[in-house]
């Protein structure tokens, strides 16, 4: 018998396929003291280092398979795990109180998601669970159980989870996922942003999927309409199918009309450009109907560095995105890091409040080592076609 679900439409499409529920092991814990402090702080540690690694790797693989946008995402997470105040901190519950490791953390994370949770903005919203997700992260770790690999599918299906992470989208292999399927979300997450880049559809919000669907059960997923089918008849498959079909032929048709001028009825042009973070990016906006680069991300020259990029690497790499747009303008911004945004190779200060501190031009004005040959670089690439410059304020 089918079954249907109601949620939220996060990104069109229409996908058929089987189930495969990613669903983690049971991390509840209670409230426990121990007698050795220092070994305590030691697994703390220990877990801490653990997650570092794990996100470093899944951060190289979202800047690989996903660009920069997703890496930024992961960036956040790995800013957390590398903040001294959080870990002082949870070193303080310990030897204060004699708490297990565990326990000290998930103090610690729940006074951070109060905070956050006070408030019903879609910004802080991502911040909580980023928030949870690091959690999780550390306290698998400390409990010493293996969380679910989303890499680890191999087979065409629809991946349904309670909640899916921007980490877990960034493991995640699209020659496998053909939607996806939460019971919780929005359609703001940072995770339904990043499957619109893949070309997912994706039902959210749906409150009991992961309790309604076994692993294996077909399913429709309808990101039109924000519904899920679970077990379909043959009568619902062939309505979704002509559906599905119906969508591919309106895709086809707004394809169309990507090269044709932009403008509304009374006559007012408009230029539709895109936002770019990396080279592959041209291909899809050019594709795509991209009338200009309306922002280029130079950060992705400095993310996974060692050192600093040199003048001639970032003329190179700038000259390619000038000349590969044949002389449609290219709006470059200027290194924007600071906030959640942290380059291994550039130490800087811990602010209260680093969004509003040192961050975006005001690294560029206080080191022009930084600044000066990036502006050179991009001066020597307006040749090759239009480029223009923008500097980040805050």
């Amino acid at each position: 018998m089918s079954l249907l679900l109601d949620g939220l439409a996060a990104s069109s499409g229409i996908a058929i396929a089987p189930a495969y529920l990613l669903v983690g092991p049971d991390l509840s814990i209670k409230k426990q003291h121990i007698a050795d402090k220092n070994h305590e702080v030691a697994r703390l540690r220990d877990s801490f280092a653990l997650t570092t690694k794990e996100l470093k790797a899944i951060r190289q693989r979202a800047h690989q398979d996903l660009g920069h946008q997703a890496a930024a995402v992961v960036d956040a997470q790995l800013t957390m795990v590398d903040d001294p105040v959080l870990l002082t901190t949870i070193e303080r519950l310990i030897d204060k109180h004699s708490y297990t490791a565990e326990w000290a953390v998930k103090l610690a994370t729940d006074h951070y998601l109060a905070l956050f949770e006070q408030n019903d903005n879609d910004y802080l919203n991502s911040r909580t669970l980023a928030v949870r997700d690091v959690y999780k992260r550390i306290i698998s770790h400390l409990l010493g159980v293996k969380l679910p690999d989303p890499a680890a599918l191999d087979h065409r299906a629809i991946m349904v989870a309670p909640n899916i992470t921007p980490t877990d989208m960034a493991q995640l292999d699209r020659r496998y996922v053909a939607g996806l399927v939460t019971d919780y979300g929005g359609r703001t997450s940072h995770f339904s942003i990043m499957s619109k880049t893949l070309a997912l559809p994706v039902v959210v919000g749906t409150n009991t999927a992961t309790k309604k669907i076994k692993d294996g059960d077909l399913l429709v997923v309808d990101g039109i309409h924000g519904k899920v089918i679970v077990n379909p008849t043959e009568q619902q498959l062939e309505h979704y199918r002509l559906l599905a079909g119906e969508f591919a032929r309106e895709q086809q048709a707004w394809g169309a009309l990507r090269d044709q001028h932009t403008a509304s009825q009374d006559g007012r042009k408009y230029e539709v450009a895109a936002n770019v973070g990396a080279l592959s990016d041209i291909t899809v906006a050019r594709d795509h109907g991209a009338e200009e680069i309306g922002l280029l991300r130079t950060e992705f020259l400095y993310m996974d560095q060692t050192e600093l990029p040199s003048e001639e690497d970032q003329f190179k790499a700038y000259r390619q995105f000038v000349s590969g747009m044949d002389q449609q303008r290219v709006v470059a911004r200027t290194l924007d890091i600071g906030g959640d945004k942290r380059l291994g190779m550039l130490k800087l200060p811990r602010e209260e409040n680093p969004y509003l501190g040192f961050r975006a031009i005001r690294i560029g004005l206080a080191e022009p080592t930084i600044l000066r040959p990036q502006l050179r670089a991009l001066l020597r690439a307006s040749v090759y076609g239009r480029l223009a410059i923008m500097f980040p304020m805050i």
